[in-house]
């Protein structure tokens, strides 16, 4: 089982409704799909799923945009890489909301953990 997998299997967004989830990536192009299928497994589904490129030159956000999962999959790609911890700040900035009160993150490789932001 991949990091996505497990982590999306330990139900880091139990009582969080609604929830956006974002995915921070940086040439996961390979490992992308099954963080994808993983989080479409999820219930409750995340309102947005997010995915946002690090600057990544493998494709992976071709592949996240490909993704025809539920829901469908947001992508935004960044022009350099900024690392993980930018990326995720960008994420709070794009995605937080009243609506929208949990935001867990992952990294696309599935090796981040779900940090639940609320407030």
């Amino acid at each position: 089982m991949d990091g996505c997998a497990a982590l999306c299997q330990d139900d880091p967004v139990a009582g969080i409704e609604p929830y956006s989830l974002v995915i921070v990536t940086y040439n996961h192009a390979d490992t992308v799909p099954a963080c994808l299928r993983a989080v479409a497994a999820l219930e409750p589904a995340p309102e947005r799923l997010i995915v946002i490129d690090n600057a990544s030159n493998d494709g992976s956000a071709g592949v996240a945009a490909a993704h025809a999962g539920r829901p469908p999959v947001e992508v935004i790609r960044e022009d350099r890489n900024t690392g993980f911890a930018a990326a995720a700040n960008l994420e709070v900035r794009y995605v937080y909301c009243p609506a929208s009160p949990g935001v867990p993150y992952c990294a696309g490789d599935g090796s981040g953990a779900a940090c639940p932001c609320t407030g």
